[in-house]
């Protein structure tokens, strides 16, 4: 059930849409920009327990660029990863995902970012290649205490059965992820860091220096 509505030439389209996709309710709010006096944009998608909305402009000097503060929100992680089809039981813990978007030339930019993983929060900034071989997700995350608690879980145990082979993966990623301390019931390390780079099928994974 779609309805697309445009009023006159020069202004922009509206897209109001519910449906249903691979069991799940979903619906799409989406207001696209016309001419250049009619700039905004607005996007909001949900289904499955996450929503993800955009609200933004368009402009057009010497390149189109799109720009928003947009947010995710995850409240069901399992369930949409079943809908997306994607790794069953990696993430467990509600994330939330906000900040500053600006896409162009072929990338997607989130400055101002703060990641929320359960009880954990973590601040930087995000990227999204779309040129090359294939698309890739770059950028920095430092986080404060990140707290492993039985009762709360973070992750599953479905990473294990995640593919990183080129054409089931799809995607490399280039990241650098820190915390003032991982606290576990038996132990604590202080100032962890950890880079991510994962290209044609291949991980690489690096730990720095570690304070127990």
């Amino acid at each position: 059930d779609l309805t697309i509505d445009h009023k006159a030439v020069g202004a922009g389209l509206a897209f109001d849409g519910k449906g249903n996709w691979r069991g799940e309710a979903v619906s799409l709010v989406a207001r696209l920009p016309g001419d250049a006096a009619s700039p905004r944009w607005r996007l909001s998608l949900s289904g499955a327990g996450a929503t993800l909305s955009a609200d933004g402009e368009k402009t057009a000097d010497a390149a189109v660029r799109w720009s928003a503060t947009t947010a995710l929100d995850v409240t069901d992680p399992a369930r949409l990863a079943r809908l997306a089809r994607v790794g069953a039981d990696v993430l467990r813990a509600p994330l939330r995902l906000e900040g500053a978007l600006t896409v162009a030339d072929g990338t997607a930019t989130l400055t101002e970012a703060t990641l929320r993983l359960g009880r954990a929060t973590a601040k930087g900034s995000l990227a999204l290649a779309f040129a090359g071989d294939e698309p890739t997700i770059g950028g920095t995350l430092a986080f404060g205490t990140i707290a492993f608690r039985p009762d709360e879980p973070l992750f599953g145990d479905g990473w294990r059965d995640l593919a990183l082979a080129r054409d089931r993966f799809g995607i490399a990623l280039a990241l650098r992820l820190s915390a003032s301390e991982l606290a576990a019931p038996r132990f604590t390390l202080t100032r962890p860091a950890v880079a991510l780079d994962l290209a044609g099928g291949r991980l690489d994974a690096q730990i720095g220096d570690v304070g127990l």
